[in-house]
């Protein structure tokens, strides 16, 4: 066996708890809580591993989510495994991105292992879940705002329409349509496919509606790549490796795209032979941006160029685009496969991030979803 795959399922089984995957298997900050995004990231990395005992925890990583929804639908972002009414649903904002992760959890979890008593049991906390996303659209055009530090990358200048909030939205309504038998919601599902496609891709937003934003700067817009994002006042054309991998994953694209989304990651894997940045390319110090980054900060300043959000690398998205790319360029996963074995090493192996020129470890150590990317990255994504 693959001697850093059994490593990450080892890791990821000593951050399992009776009430589920802890975000690293370290008491540091709030990486000792039970987080539905890190929880939904590692069960997926269970179903595709087959491991008996982290599937169990990924049921019990859901169960302490969904016993801590709030009343009016949202979900919480983290739970505190020692003390469950210590329950956050965000910092300065709401996590938007949460209800969809809760959703594409349970949903892959029950499709997998068929335990129908246990998701028929929380349906109505799906249904929640599922229309607080229709609330958040504001305007009913099928795509949710996002808040600024209301997804993953909670410390980046991101915010509007972003794009892998809308994608994970699609593919957990897909997945609870499949699991539930809902027409409506496969309805829906479909509904946000067309609005992405109509506003987050040179090659198919010319027949579709656009925003003003976008209609402003179309012929900017690369052909290579989804774009990570809009708002009313900004188009964020950079790349987002968390968006572009569920591009690939849920099929959204056509062949040309497809294709087109390798090429582009042939390239950039030249450039960044280990792992691919989150976002690219990173924001200088003379850019605009860079004046939000340094206001937009939990405890100290982390997104310098090529560090953390601001184009660090992440092993936990790697992995899931590796994982995406199995199907669409096997050549390329292996690429990015290889890559991402020959960065772990005994001294920081599955690290939270690494600075994209130097490689020097950021963030936590022994991290469990950075774990899980590799696994995904192994396996494939379960469904």
């Amino acid at each position: 066996m693959n001697a850093t795959y059994q490593a990450a399922i080892d890791l990821l089984h000593r951050a399992s708890t009776p009430h589920g995957f802890l975000a690293a298997d370290q008491g540091i900050d709030n990486y000792s809580r039970i987080w539905t995004r890190d929880s939904v990231v590692c069960g997926l990395a269970a179903l595709a591993s087959g491991d008996i005992q982290l599937i169990d925890t990924f049921k019990q990583s859901l169960q302490t989510i969904l016993s801590n929804q709030h009343p009016l639908g949202f979900v919480p972002s983290n739970v505190n495994p020692s003390n469950q009414q210590e329950v956050s649903f965000g910092g300065p904002v709401g996590r938007a991105d949460t209800p969809a992760w809760l959703v594409l959890g349970i949903a892959a979890y029950g499709l997998k292992t068929g335990d129908l008593a246990f998701t028929h049991f929380w349906k109505q906390a799906v249904e929640r879940a599922l229309i607080t996303l229709d609330y958040w659209e504001f305007n009913a055009k099928h795509l949710v705002y996002v808040p600024r530090s209301g997804d993953w990358a909670d410390e980046s200048d991101l915010h509007g329409y972003l794009l892998s909030t809308q994608l994970l939205r699609l593919k957990a309504l897909e997945l609870a349509a499949e699991l539930y038998q809902r027409v409506d919601w496969k309805t829906k599902a479909f509904q946000i496919r067309e609005a992405v496609k109509g506003h987050f891709h040179m090659l198919t937003l010319a027949s579709k509606p656009m925003e003003p934003s976008i209609r402003r700067i179309q012929n900017e817009i690369p052909e290579f790549y989804w774009i990570a994002g809009f708002n009313p006042g900004k188009v964020y054309l950079r790349f987002d490796l968390l968006g572009n991998a569920l591009a690939l994953w849920t099929q959204i694209g056509n062949d040309h795209q497809n294709h087109s989304l390798c090429m582009f990651l042939h390239t950039l894997s030249e450039v960044y032979p280990r792992l691919l940045p989150a976002f690219y390319p990173e924001i200088n110090n003379s850019d605009t941006a860079m004046e939000v980054l340094k206001n937009n900060y939990s405890y100290r300043f982390r997104n310098a160029p090529g560090s953390f959000h601001n184009g660090g690398l992440w092993p936990v998205w790697h992995g899931w685009m590796t994982a995406a790319c199995k199907n669409a360029d096997h050549q390329l996963a292996t690429r990015l496969l290889n890559g991402m074995e020959q960065l772990a090493n005994s001294s920081h192996l599955f690290n939270e991030c690494y600075q994209a020129q130097s490689l020097t470890p950021n963030g936590v150590h022994s991290c469990s979803w950075s774990a899980a990317g590799f696994v995904l990255a192994m396996k494939g994504l379960p469904c």
